[in-house]
């Protein structure tokens, strides 16, 4: 028991610590979307950003307040509920962002994905589809259990938002691993042409400008970055709620 006390202590502190940083990054890039009057790949980008830190900071508020509030069962619902959907359409962020690198790449256009609001409608309305079925498949059983305001892993509610993250998380990595080889690709190709040699180092597009090749060095780690902070940390989550 005490054990438990102390890391709910912990728990609550870091997810302070976090909500205070999501406010400062929400107000530093909103600042700056409006200083930008481009659609170009880096704008696009802060927006992807802004509207993760907005999804994350709802989600944490919500974990703090409410998570362990079952003394009612309908409020302890709602909790789970809003929890499953704003996690959900933090990851579905997350993917866009490595969609967003990927189409850059293959269409080599600065101008990829300016439809911001069919982003928009994609990264909250999937969350809200899967939660919707969820909830009508379930019967809104799993949302909420004897201990905390969180999925269910008695009837498999938990895989409502596990096996999507993993999807999301594995294709990051996939974007991360295949950039990676375009600019490889591309340093060697360079090097072989400093030397005069001529030779197909692969059959991957590396025509890429200077400014290409620093916007996808830069993009890639923000995307790796988010992966790794986020991926395992999450997924040490969910293995605790299997093993409790």
């Amino acid at each position: 028991m005490e054990y438990d006390e102390t890391l709910t202590i912990i728990s609550r502190i870091g997810c302070s610590m976090s909500i205070i940083c999501l406010v400062f990054s929400i107000i530093v890039l909103s600042k700056i979307i409006n200083e930008k009057n481009t659609m170009k790949t880096a704008h696009v980008t802060d927006i992807i950003h802004l509207n993760l830190s907005f999804s994350l900071l709802i989600a944490l508020i919500t974990l703090i307040a409410g998570l362990d509030a079952t003394a009612n069962a309908a409020a302890c619902a709602i909790v789970a509920f809003v929890l499953h959907y704003f996690f959900m359409a933090s990851f579905c962020w997350m993917g866009l962002e490595a969609a967003n690198i990927g189409h850059f790449l293959i269409m080599k256009n600065e101008t990829i994905l300016t439809r911001i609001r069919y982003q928009h409608v994609l990264a909250y309305g999937l969350p809200g589809f899967i939660v919707v079925v969820t909830l009508i498949s379930t019967g809104g059983v799993g949302y909420g259990t004897q201990q905390y305001c969180w999925l269910s892993t008695d009837n498999g509610v938990i895989w409502a938002l596990v096996a999507p993250a993993s999807l999301i998380l594995t294709f990051n990595m996939i974007i991360i691993v295949w950039v990676l080889r375009i600019i490889t690709a591309e340093a060697v190709q360079r090097e072989t042409q400093t030397h005069g040699v001529r030779h197909n180092v692969t059959k991957l597009r590396v025509s890429l400008t200077e400014e290409e090749r620093r916007s996808a060095k830069r993009n890639m780690r923000r995307l790796l970055m988010l992966t790794v902070l986020l991926g395992p940390t999450w997924l040490l989550g969910f293995l605790s709620s299997f093993f409790g």
